[in-house]
């Protein structure tokens, strides 16, 4: 059992909190943004989650000095035991949601380290960091396939806000012949499907503005556990410079010079067998006309022709494109969930 021995105030959130048990003191520290720790960082995160891609140290890295300058509040912290990194602590207010006062958190705990504690502690110092920066609600995701975080999520009475179903295609299946003739109707109606290098060939000074617009107004048809704010040219700029994030990657439809469609994916760079599908997204003045079918087609067949031997998805269930996924051969794999639950009431919890 550990028990909480606070030697300075945690509403700082820039110096130690201790606990203590037999082993000695385990101490929860600020994560330090460095090229050692990102390292570390990455390795750690891996362990708590064998399923999802393995993180690479240059991810991770964009993660913490790039893609969070964006987040009005964030913080990162590690549990160490004797030297050891044996969990984390992520959390931040998303800029691209509505909320201004809900957290986005992460905590991971290395497997040989589970039931000892540990998670509920990191959880403590999220609620305290949650406290002092005024948010009312936290939450994050978890996964099915660790009864452990489902039986983690209930004890503390969080809440089930959404369920994505995570597919996997294995591209050792070739796309089969009925979809590839849907992309050449496509095409012969007049859509043009172009990729992403020869898009910013063709309008090099309008086509991240151009992709911007287009993916502001459609992205708000996806489901999400809290309300959407449009998001600012400058932070959806923001996110090109990611090491997973490649234009080429990306294919573009056209219906005259109207951008009315887009698709594409990502290619793991930790572990680049593996890739993933971004976003698939089509105007609705152009739904029900396979544009989005075709798109897939296109994006999909380029991660196969780039080696990629695994591609993942997720989708809501109610969402239409689950079931294009299933017509490519996507197969249902494990559902990753949305909990959330209130900072006063876990606050009462954890401390009753």
């Amino acid at each position: 059992m550990l028990v909480a021995v606070h030697f300075s105030a945690v509403a700082s959130f820039c110096c130690r909190t201790y606990f203590v048990n037999l082993g000695g003191f385990m101490p929860i520290v600020p994560f330090e943004n460095n090229n050692q720790a990102h390292a570390r960082l990455a390795e750690l995160q891996k362990r708590t989650r064998p399923h999802l891609p393995k993180p690479s140290v240059l991810e991770v890295a964009h993660f913490h000095t790039k893609f969070l300058k964006n987040a009005k509040e964030h913080g990162h912290w590690i549990f160490v035991h004797n030297d050891k990194w044996v969990g984390y602590a992520d959390a931040m207010i998303p800029w691209w949601w509505s909320a201004t006062d809900a957290l986005m958190v992460r905590i991971g705990v290395h497997p040989q380290y589970r039931h000892q504690g540990i998670g509920t502690q990191l959880l403590k110092h999220l609620v305290n960091f949650a406290q002092n920066k005024n948010c009312i609600s936290l939450g994050g995701d978890v996964f099915d396939l660790n009864p452990e975080e489902l039986r983690f999520v209930d004890k503390y009475g969080f809440e089930l806000k959404q369920k994505d179903t995570c597919s996997i295609y294995d591209t050792t299946n070739p796309i089969s012949k009925t979809l590839k003739d849907t992309y050449q109707h496509v095409c012969a109606l007049g859509v043009e499907i172009i990729r992403g290098d020869e898009l910013i060939r063709r309008r090099p000074d309008q086509w991240q503005k151009m992709w911007w617009a287009f993916e502001t107004e459609t992205v708000a048809d996806v489901p999400c556990p809290s309300e959407r704010k449009p998001m600012s040219f400058e932070k959806w700029q923001a996110r090109l410079s990611s090491p997973s994030f490649s234009p080429r990657e990306f294919f573009f439809a056209f219906d005259e010079d109207r951008l009315v469609g887009l698709s594409g994916g990502v290619i793991f760079p930790g572990e680049p067998s593996k890739g993933g599908v971004h976003f698939t997204g089509v105007l609705k003045s152009h739904r029900r006309k396979n544009i989005a079918t075709a798109l897939k087609v296109a994006a999909t067949q380029h991660l196969i022709d780039a080696g990629v031997q695994e591609i993942v998805t997720n989708n809501e269930k109610d969402n239409p494109m689950l079931k294009l996924n299933e017509a490519f051969g996507f197969v249902p794999a494990y559902a990753c969930m949305f909990f959330q639950a209130n900072v006063a009431a876990l606050h009462q919890q954890l401390t009753d």
